[in-house]
């Protein structure tokens, strides 16, 4: 299931996973993936990748915080949501490349579907992903 906003435009080619909200007037560009689990918030544009389990706002879009309102009202653990700011937080917030900060995420975050699915997500970017 994905709920799109009114007004909210997506261009070809474009991959939107499984539990994606959009407020109304999204724009999304040619290309780019939209992860699971994500909110997209009204009027927003974007032309690179968004990852799973985010809020992405704000004009440029940015990483505006892990889903956590959904992802608890949908029987995600608090255990499994510290995880995944965990893996957000070292995304945004480390200035290694992207290959390293995966493998940070490898060592330091335990190991579950969700991270795996980030991992994987983040992995497989061609257009890159929304800055912060």
């Amino acid at each position: 299931m994905v709920v799109f906003g009114y007004g909210s435009k997506i261009a070809g080619l474009c991959t939107i996973e499984n539990f994606v909200i959009f407020g109304g007037a999204v724009l999304m560009g040619q290309g780019c993936r939209v992860g699971t689990w994500t909110l997209v918030q009204s009027g927003c544009r974007f032309k690179k990748d968004i990852p799973p389990y985010i809020v992405a706002a704000h004009e440029p879009i940015t990483y505006y915080g892990v889903n956590t309102k959904v992802l608890l009202h949908n029987n995600f653990t608090e255990k499994i949501l510290k995880h995944i700011a965990n893996a957000y937080r070292l995304i945004y917030q480390d200035s290694a490349s992207i290959e390293d900060i995966l493998i940070k995420i490898e060592e330091q975050v335990p190991m579950s579907a969700e991270i795996k699915h980030i991992i994987q997500f983040v992995g497989e970017s061609k257009l890159g992903l929304i800055s912060r």
